[in-house]
C-alpha cells in the first residue's frame, strides 16, 4: 500500500468519521430492522417509498455533506415503507459511502461495514440494476475483498451493463491493488468512451501520472500534453508537467509551464513551493530570472498551448489556442464501441499511451465524417497528427537507443503464444526399453550377526576355505567388566603361532625392568656403556687409526688378504722434566 500523508492517516484513525455520525443512527436502526426475521411487517407501500427519492440528487463526489445528509435520511424513509425498494439501498449505500470518503482512495471502513449487508441486499433485491452492482463492488473495493471484487466485476461485464461504468469499476480495481499497467489501460478504454474534452484531460492528467508510476517518462510527457490540450487551462497538469519537464533536463521549459501554473490557479501551493526552489539557484549566483517563454512543443507545431504569453505568440508567430468545441460526441462513441468489441489497432497502445490519437486513426474511410467538428476537435487532430510525426521522427533517430528498463515487457519482445491444453508426447528410445521387474524371491537378504555381550569371548566364525586355515587365529578383545581390555584367545584353544627369536629381536630385547630401546643407526662414535648402577658416561668420538704394516720375521711370502685387526692406541708420551744441573759452559 502507499504510503499515507500525515491527514490521511489521522482521518482513518477516528473511530467513527466526522461527516457521518449524524446519520449514523438512523442507518444502524435500518440494518438492525432488517436483520429480525420474525416480525410482523406492515404492507410495503411503494408509492409513499417512491415519494421519498423523488427530488433527491444522486450522491456523487462534489455534492455537500448537508445533502448527503438529507438524501440519506430520506432513503432510509423509504425503506421503512417499502423493504423492496432497490433504489433506496442504491442511495443509501452512495450516500454513507461520500461521507466517509477523503479522497478517492481513502475511505473511512467502519461506515463501509456498517452499510454492506444493506448492498449486498439491494442488489439480490434486483439484480439487474447496475447501480446496485457498482455501489455493492466499490464497498468491497475499499474494504480490499479482491476475491469478491473478481468475481463480481466478472459477473457485471456478463450481463452488460453500462462499459463506462464497468471501466470506471475496473479501474478503481487497479488502483487499489496498485497496478499502474492495468490502470494504463482502463485509462485508455475510458478515453475512447468519454465524450466531453474536460472530463477527456482530466483523464489525459491521471494517465499521465499512471505511465510515471512506470517510470516511462516520455509517454507521460505526451499525456500531460494532450491533457492542456483537451482541457485548457489546468494548473495541476501544468504543474506535473513542470516537475517532469526538470526531471528531464528541461529547465526552462519548467520555469515556464510553473509560470503558467501558478497564473490558472493562484491558491496551488504546490507550484508556488516549486516555484521557490526554481528560483533558487539565480538567486544563489545573481543571475536574472527568465521571463515568459515558448514551449519547444508549442514552436515545433506552431500553435500555443492555454496560458502563454501574448507576446511570446507574436515574437515566434503562434497561432492562438483554441479549445476543442464542446460538441456531442456521438461518433466517437459509436466508433469506441465498435473498436473496443472488434479491435482494429485498438485505442488501448501501453507502449506509447495513445488515446484519442488512436481513436481517430482507427476511423476508416468507407465511414466518412461530413461534419467539421470531429470526435477530438479541429485544432487537437492537427496537433495530434504533428505530435504523431514527431514521435515518429524520434523513433527513427533513437532506434538503437531504447530504454525498455521500466516496461513490464520489452517493446521488441516476442511473446509466444499459449500451449495447448493438450500435447503430443514423442516416445523416445528410454521409453521402448522393458520395464523393471519387481524384486523376487531371487533378492538377496543379508542379515547381521547378533551382538554379544559385555564380558565374554566372541565366537570364532568357522572357516570356510582353505586360506581361512592356513591363517593364524587373530586374537579378539572383549571388555570385561572390570573396566580394563585383556587378551581372549580364540574359542578353539589354539595358541598363536609364535616367530622364533633372531637377532635383531635378541639386541633389541631389554633388560628386566627397562623399556625398549630403538635401533641406533651405525656410527663411527664408539660408546661405551656404563656397568648396572652408575652415571651414564657421554660417547668420546675417537677417530679410527689406519693400518700399520709389520715386517714378517721370515722370508715374504704371498698371504692371504685380511683384515688388520684394530690396534688400541699408543699411549702419548711425557715430557721429561728439565735437570737441575746448570748447563756445560
Amino acid at each position: 500500500m502507499a504510503e499515507l500523508t500525515q491527514e490521511q492517516a489521522a482521518f482513518l484513525k477516528q473511530r467513527i468519521p466526522e461527516n457521518y455520525l449524524p446519520v449514523r443512527e438512523p442507518v444502524v436502526y435500518i440494518r438492525d430492522l432488517l436483520a429480525i426475521k420474525k416480525m410482523i411487517v406492515a404492507a410495503p407501500d411503494p408509492e409513499s417509498a417512491n415519494l421519498e427519492l423523488v427530488g433527491q440528487p444522486m450522491p456523487v463526489r462534489g455534492v455537500t455533506v448537508n445533502d448527503l445528509h438529507v438524501v440519506v435520511r430520506h432513503a432510509c424513509k423509504a425503506i421503512d415503507y417499502d423493504r423492496e425498494c432497490a433504489q433506496a439501498y442504491v442511495m443509501l449505500v452512495r450516500g454513507v459511502i461520500e461521507l466517509s470518503r477523503y479522497d478517492e482512495m481513502v475511505v473511512h471502513p467502519v461506515p463501509l461495514r456498517e452499510v454492506l449487508p444493506l448492498a449486498q441486499r439491494g442488489k439480490s433485491i434486483d439484480e439487474s440494476n447496475a447501480d446496485a452492482w457498482a455501489a455493492y463492488i466499490e464497498i468491497n473495493i475499499h474494504l480490499k475483498r479482491w476475491d469478491v471484487v473478481t468475481e463480481n466485476l466478472a459477473n457485471f461485464r456478463a450481463r452488460k451493463f453500462d462499459p463506462k461504468l464497468s471501466a470506471e469499476l475496473s479501474l478503481l480495481a487497479a488502483k487499489g491493488q496498485e497496478l499502474p499497467a492495468d490502470e494504463v489501460l482502463w485509462y485508455d478504454k475510458l478515453l475512447a468512451l468519454t465524450q466531453f474534452s474536460a472530463d477527456r484531460a482530466e483523464l489525459h492528467g491521471k494517465q499521465g501520472m499512471a505511465y510515471l508510476k512506470l517510470k516511462l517518462k516520455k509517454e507521460a510527457d505526451e499525456c500531460f500534453h494532450r491533457a492542456l490540450v483537451e482541457g485548457g487551462p489546468l494548473s495541476w497538469v501544468a504543474h506535473q508537467w513542470s516537475m517532469l519537464k526538470d526531471d528531464l533536463g528541461v529547465r526552462p521549459a519548467a520555469i515556464e509551464l510553473n509560470r503558467r501554473a501558478t497564473n490558472f490557479d493562484n491558491d496551488n501551493r504546490a507550484a508556488k513551493a516549486y516555484a521557490e526552489l526554481l528560483r533558487a539557484p539565480f538567486r544563489r549566483f545573481g543571475h536574472p530570472f527568465p521571463g515568459p517563454a515558448a514551449l519547444e512543443e508549442e514552436k515545433i507545431r506552431g500553435i500555443a498551448l492555454p496560458g502563454c504569453d501574448p507576446a511570446v505568440e507574436k515574437a515566434n508567430n503562434l497561432k492562438p489556442y483554441e479549445p476543442p468545441k464542446s460538441v456531442t460526441r456521438a461518433i466517437a462513441k459509436r466508433e469506441a464501441t465498435r473498436i473496443l468489441t472488434k479491435p482494429k489497432g485498438g485505442p488501448a497502445n501501453i507502449s506509447t499511451g495513445e488515446g484519442a490519437i488512436s481513436l481517430a486513426r482507427s476511423l476508416t474511410p468507407d465511414e466518412p465524417i461530413e461534419e467539421d467538428d470531429t470526435a477530438v476537435g479541429v485544432g487537437y487532430l492537427q496537433q495530434s497528427g504533428d505530435a504523431v510525426t514527431m514521435r515518429g521522427i524520434e523513433k527513427e533517430k533513437q532506434k538503437d537507443k531504447k530504454d525498455d528498463s521500466g516496461l513490464l515487457v520489452p517493446r521488441d519482445a516476442n511473446v509466444p503464444l499459449p500451449m495447448p491444453a493438450t500435447r503430443t508426447i514423442r516416445r523416445t528410445e528410454l521409453d521402448k526399453r522393458p520395464p523393471k521387474p519387481p524384486d523376487g524371491p531371487q533378492t538377496k537378504i543379508v542379515r547381521r550377526a547378533p551382538m554379544v555381550p559385555m564380558g565374554i569371548a566372541a565366537p570364532t566364525p568357522d572357516a570356510s576355505t582353505s586360506e581361512d586355515k592356513e591363517a593364524p587365529p587373530k586374537v579378539q578383545y572383549v571388555r570385561p567388566k572390570t573396566g580394563q581390555f585383556q587378551p581372549v584367545r580364540p574359542a578353539t584353544g589354539q595358541a598363536p603361532a609364535l616367530k622364533p627369536p633372531t637377532a635383531e629381536t635378541r639386541a633389541l630385547r631389554p633388560p628386566t625392568g627397562q623399556s625398549p630401546l630403538p635401533p641406533q643407526p651405525e656410527s663411527p662414535t664408539r660408546v661405551i656403556r656404563p656397568p648396572t648402577g652408575q652415571t651414564r658416561v657421554l660417547p668420546i668420538p675417537v677417530a679410527p687409526l689406519p693400518p700399520i704394516p709389520i715386517a714378517p720375521a721370515t722370508a715374504p711370502e704371498p698371504a692371504a688378504e685380511s683384515t688388520t685387526p684394530l690396534q688400541p692406541a699408543p699411549e702419548p708420551e711425557q715430557p721429561e722434566p728439565p735437570s737441575e744441573d746448570p748447563p756445560a759452559p
